[in-house]
C-alpha cells in the first residue's frame, strides 16, 4: 500500500513528485474512437449551489471524495463537480487523480474550487487498483473516503447520508444505485430498465422508480436494491455492493489497501478482505448514485479483465467465506467419505463408512443443521446421486454449501477406480440445479443453485494421464429464498 500523507496546507498544495511502486504494464481494451455522445441537461443541479469562486472554505475534516480519471473520461469531470457543488453537505474534500494521457483544462471550474485537489498520476501507474490507492495516499487525514468514478453522479444529499450512518458506527457505508444513458439518436437521457442483466428479478434484485423530480437528470430512473452482504453475495463483484461506497481510513488500512496489481475487480477484493476482517458493513436503502453507461465505461472496456480478476478473488476466498457462514450460523461442516485420511480440516467431521455412517441410508445429522459439505472424491463412491443429492439438501441449511470434486466421465478417472460405484461429468449437475432439467428427476426434493462448476485437470499428471475432474459449488436453496443469481448458470 502506498505511503499515507498528512493534511497539506493551502500555501503548499502544489505538484509533487512522488515514488510509486513499480508495476508491470496490464493489458487494456482498445480505444474508443466512436461519436461522443453530447453532455444532458443539468440545470436542475445549480439548485443549493454554493458560488465556490467566491466562497473557498477550508478542506474537510471529515469526508474526502477519491475520482481518478483517465482521459476519455475527463470529459465527465464538470459534471460529476457539479454534483458535488450541489451537496446539502458543503464541507468536503476532493482529490481527481489525472492518468493514463488525461488533461484537465486550465479554466476548468474544478482548478478555482478550493475543495478540489488535482494530481497527475506518475506514467508507472496503470492498473486501477494502484491508481486508487494512490489518490488515496494524497488525501489528508480525513477519516472517511467515498468513491466516485468520474463519469458519475452523486445523488444531493449522499454525502449527508453517507456521513450521517459513518456518525452512526458504521464502517463501510453503501447504497442502492441507478444506471442512466445516452440515447444515440436522441441525445435524451435514457433509463436502464429492469431485467438487463444482472439487475432483473430472475436474478434476485428487486427495484423502484425514482421520479424525475427527485434526480438531477430529470428523467424517472429504475434504482437496484442493493444486496444484503453475506457470504453468499460477497462471492462475485456481481452482488457485492456496488455505489456509493465508502469506509474508514482506518478499516481501509486496516487490511492492506487496494491490490496495486489488480486491473477490474479491485474493489471487489477490497471488500471480501473487509468483510472477512469483521467490518460492519451498513446499507442506506436509498438511490444515492447514478452511473453512467457508456462506451468507455471502465466496466465494458476491462470487462474481460475484471471477470477473471473476481472469480480469482473467489477461488482465493471462498472457503473463508464458507467458514463465515458456519460460524455465524453455528452450523455443523462435514467432509463426505473422507477415507481412512479423515477430514481435510480439524474443525470438520468425516462421514464415512469406516466411520460408521451408514451414507446409503439417512445421514447422521438433523435437516438444516449443516453449513458445508465437502466431498473431494467423495460422492462417486455412493450408490445412488438421487439419494446423495436429496440427504446433502436435507441436512444443508438455507444458504449451505456442497463442495463437490468429483473424477469426470470424459476421462479415465472415472472408470478405472473399481470402487467408484456413481459416475458424474459437467452436465451431471444440470438435473439439481435447473427447472427445465430437474422435472426429470422427480424423486429429487431439492433445488441448488450452482455458484460454480468447470472441468479441469488439478495437476499435470491428471493433464497426462487424461483425469479430468469437475468441481462443483452448489448452494442450498428454498422457496423465495432471494439469493443472488439463482437463475443464472455460473459456469465457467
Amino acid at each position: 500500500m502506498a505511503k499515507k500523507h498528512g493534511p497539506k496546507p493551502k500555501s503548499a498544495r502544489i505538484q509533487t513528485v512522488r515514488t510509486w511502486p513499480k508495476l508491470k504494464a496490464q493489458p487494456r481494451g482498445p480505444k474508443y474512437s466512436g461519436p461522443i455522445s453530447p453532455l444532458p441537461d443539468l440545470s436542475k443541479l445549480q439548485q443549493e449551489v454554493l458560488d465556490v469562486t467566491r466562497v473557498r472554505p477550508a478542506p474537510c475534516t471529515q469526508l474526502v471524495v477519491i475520482t481518478p480519471a483517465h482521459a476519455s473520461g475527463v470529459r465527465f469531470l464538470v459534471e460529476a463537480y457539479r454534483s458535488l457543488q450541489a451537496q446539502t453537505l458543503k464541507d468536503w474534500a476532493w482529490i481527481v487523480l489525472l492518468n493514463n494521457g488525461a488533461v484537465l483544462p486550465p479554466t476548468s471550474p474544478l482548478r478555482q474550487d478550493a475543495r478540489v485537489r488535482i494530481v497527475q498520476a506518475p506514467s508507472e501507474l496503470k492498473t486501477i487498483g494502484a491508481l486508487k490507492a494512490a489518490a488515496i495516499a494524497e488525501s489528508g487525514d480525513e477519516p472517511f473516503i467515498v468513491e466516485l468514478d468520474c463519469d458519475d453522479l452523486l445523488a444531493l444529499r449522499a454525502l449527508e447520508l453517507v456521513l450521517k450512518t459513518f456518525v452512526e458506527g458504521a464502517d463501510f457505508v453503501y447504497s442502492d444505485g441507478a444506471e442512466f444513458y445516452l440515447d444515440a439518436a436522441t441525445g435524451n437521457v435514457k433509463s436502464q430498465r429492469e431485467g438487463i442483466y444482472p439487475f432483473g428479478a430472475a436474478y434476485g434484485w428487486s427495484n423502484y422508480p425514482v421520479s424525475a423530480g427527485a434526480n438531477p437528470l430529470g428523467v424517472e430512473l429504475i434504482a437496484m436494491a442493493a444486496a444484503p452482504v453475506t457470504p453468499h453475495t460477497m462471492r462475485l463483484v456481481d452482488w457485492a455492493p456496488n455505489h456509493v461506497r465508502a469506509w474508514r481510513r482506518s478499516v481501509y488500512e486496516s487490511v492492506g489497501g487496494h491490490n496495486l496489481t489488480m486491473q477490474g475487480a479491485d474493489d471487489h477484493d477490497l471488500m471480501v478482505r473487509m468483510y472477512l476482517a469483521g467490518v460492519q458493513f451498513v446499507r442506506i436503502p436509498v438511490c444515492l448514485y447514478y452511473q453512467r453507461i457508456h462506451a468507455t465505461n471502465s466496466q465494458t472496456v476491462l470487462n474481460t479483465a475484471v471477470r477473471t480478476e473476481t472469480w480469482n478473488v473467489y477461488d482465493r476466498n471462498i472457503y473463508a467465506l464458507i467458514d463465515k457462514f458456519c460460524a455465524d450460523n453455528q452450523l455443523l461442516k462435514v467432509d463426505l467419505c473422507s477415507g481412512p485420511v479423515g477430514p481435510q480440516h480439524k474443525d470438520m467431521q468425516a462421514w464415512d463408512k469406516l466411520h460408521g455412517h451408514e451414507l446409503e441410508g439417512r445421514w447422521p445429522a438433523e435437516d438444516n443443521s449443516v453449513g458445508v459439505i465437502r466431498a473431494n472424491d467423495g460422492v462417486e463412491h455412493l450408490r445412488d446421486p438421487i439419494h446423495t443429492m436429496n440427504e446433502a439438501y436435507r441436512v444443508l441449511a438455507p444458504g449451505g454449501f456442497f463442495v463437490i470434486s468429483v473424477p469426470s466421465t470424459d476421462g479415465r478417472g472415472a472408470w478405472c477406480d473399481p470402487t467408484h460405484v456413481s459416475f458424474w461429468n459437467h452436465l451431471s449437475f444440470r438435473y439439481y440445479c435447473e427447472p427445465r432439467f430437474m422435472h426429470y428427476v422427480p424423486v429429487f426434493t431439492g433445488h441448488f443453485q450452482c455458484a460454480k462448476l468447470i472441468t479441469w485437470f488439478p495437476s499435470e499428471w491428471h493433464a497426462n494421464n487424461n483425469v479430468p475432474y469437475v468441481e462443483a459449488h452448489l448452494i442450498k436453496r428454498v422457496k423465495d429464498d432471494g439469493l443472488y443469481g439463482a437463475n443464472m448458470q455460473e459456469m465457467r
